[in-house]
């Protein structure tokens, strides 16, 4: 049942932004580019049922990455900056990704369209923190999440 659902979530999703059918990546992901700049993957696993969403957030090239990553690790406690997903560091390349995963049994459509709206939400709020020069400047404020959090 839960595949079905989910299929019926893409099918719905690509219906609602004037796609035609989606196509799978070579990693299994279906890929949508948003505003031109964000690609969100979205995967379905067999085994667990679970749907995942991913967004590559850029690297960090700021010549103060300590304070980046001091600043990605605090908004991963109990997930106070990241409105319920988790950022993860690629640390040979510096890629962050921003990342969800929830059970796509049952999932109704309006669900599925909040945390797409959340979750880009979030990755543009972390896009603009890692390309900002206000880290290489040494000035590491509290910059504040956007409002909303994407668990239930």
């Amino acid at each position: 049942m839960s595949l079905d659902n989910f299929n019926n979530l893409i099918t719905e999703f690509c219906k609602s932004v004037d796609l035609a059918d989606p196509l799978l990546n070579d990693d299994g992901y279906y890929s949508f580019v948003l505003d031109g700049d964000q690609t969100i993957e979205i995967q379905y696993d067999f085994d667990s049922h679970m749907v995942s969403f991913f967004i590559k957030l850029g690297q960090i090239t700021s010549t103060n990455r300590d304070e980046v990553i001091k600043d990605i690790l605090d908004a991963n406690v109990l997930w106070r900056g990241t409105g319920g997903g988790t950022l993860g560091l690629d640390s040979a390349s510096g890629l962050l990704t921003l990342a969800y995963q929830e059970s796509a049994d049952h999932m109704p459509y309006s669900r599925f369209e909040t945390l797409l709206g959340l979750l880009i939400s979030n990755a543009e709020n972390w896009m603009n923190r890692i390309s900002t020069e206000s880290y290489a400047q040494g000035n590491t404020e509290e910059h504040t999440p956007p409002s909303g959090s994407i668990t239930a």
